[in-house]
């Protein structure tokens, strides 16, 4: 926003305004004038960031210097922000006045981390994918790079039991691999059903900026019986698959244990109750739900 003032009959655009209290100068972060009774916003800080190179989990209001009062912020994204947490976004706009105007410009990339893959003896779910931004208070998005939700990760597949004691039972397959989505640990793949008398199934694979991880593969018992395979971890923005069932084994007290469900999409956009509309430009990519 320009503010003029008339200095020796010549108007003149100030970049800083400072206010002298109590003797001390002080920077304004915005002004007001009274226009016909009216208070109207005449001055407010503008504050220019361009990020390059590779970073996580970036907070813009850190980034910003944490300013006090209203103020316009411009980032420009011309790297790559990640995330190392589904709970974190790789892009956090939080702790703003509100009243301040906050512009993304976005010619890079923007991506959430993948879900963690479903495993284990308690037969976990697949995790949810990460946000790729996250925000608080209105801001409106310029995309012409890629922003992208962390896939979800995949289910565990289903256990095929017996409760005969000379037939051991077959473990299912480890949950697919995170979902997709990269930081420095990538995303975590689903580890295979183990308990006392399981023949294990084999692990999901990890997912990666490159790809989602594929579920792992059944056991398989005497008898007949298979465990289920692990779902796949989701691509970018996408729910992970659910893991499948087991089959055969048709012997006494012999249920399958159900297989889990993969792990919701992550989000493009978190919007926290906020506005964020997305303008995409003609290479813009956007996975992921805005929500």
């Amino acid at each position: 926003m320009a503010t003029s003032f008339k200095v020796s009959g010549t108007w003149k655009n100030c970049s800083n305004v400072n206010v002298k209290v109590s003797g001390n100068w002080k920077a304004c972060n915005t002004v007001f004038q009274k226009v016909a009774g009216t208070w109207k916003k005449v001055y407010e800080t503008s504050i220019s960031i361009t990020q390059s190179g590779t970073q996580t989990d970036y907070d813009l209001y850190t980034a910003a210097g944490s300013p006090a009062g209203v103020v316009n912020v411009v980032l420009t994204v011309n790297g790559t922000l990640r995330s190392t947490s589904t709970a974190t976004a790789a892009l956090i706009v939080s702790g703003f006045t509100v009243g301040s105007t906050i512009t993304i410009i976005n010619n890079g990339v923007i991506e959430g981390k993948g879900g963690a893959g479903g495993g284990g003896a308690g037969f976990v779910p697949g995790a949810a994918g990460g946000p790729a931004i996250s925000v608080t208070i209105p801001v409106t998005i310029q995309n012409n790079g890629s922003i992208l939700g962390g896939g979800g990760g995949g289910g565990h597949g289903a256990n095929r039991n017996t409760s005969n004691p000379f037939v051991p039972s077959a473990g299912g397959g480890g949950g697919g691999g995170g979902g997709r989505g990269n930081d420095s640990s990538n995303s975590t793949a689903g580890l295979r059903r183990s308990t006392p008398g399981v023949i294990l199934g084999t692990p999901g694979s990890a997912g990666t900026s490159a790809g989602a991880g594929g579920g792992g593969s059944g056991g398989t018992a005497p008898g007949g019986l298979t465990g289920g395979p692990g779902g796949t971890g989701g691509t970018w923005g996408t729910a992970g698959a659910p893991g499948n069932g087991g089959s055969g084994g048709a012997l006494p007290g012999g249920p399958p244990h159900a297989a889990s469900p993969g792990g919701a999409a992550g989000k493009s956009v978190n919007l926290n109750g906020a506005s964020a509309p997305v303008t995409n430009g003609p290479v813009g990519v956007v996975a992921g739900p805005a929500s």
